[in-house]
């Protein structure tokens, strides 16, 4: 329904280039639970979608990608650049 973020490593060799060097960085490991899929929480990804899209688009299209309302391991990673 939209363009998923850059994976951390396609990102990182840019920032790098740029003259950036990194002086921290955390991985966050979650699991997302769309088990209770109430409005609020599909007018909040309806309002991140480019396109229009019912309600109904979002809760099928959630409920296919994932079937017993439970992401697989996701990472997040967080870092602190600083410029030389």
């Amino acid at each position: 329904m939209g363009s998923p973020p850059l994976p951390w490593e396609d990102v990182k060799p840019d920032i790098l280039e740029a003259g950036f060097v990194k002086e921290h960085v955390h991985e966050m490991e979650c699991t997302q639970n769309f088990s209770n899929l109430h409005e609020p929480f599909l007018r909040f990804y309806q309002h991140h979608v480019d396109q229009p899209v019912t309600l109904d688009d979002i809760r099928n299209t959630i409920e296919e990608l994932f079937p017993g309302g439970k992401s697989g391991q996701k990472f997040y990673t967080f870092a602190v650049f600083h410029k030389l």
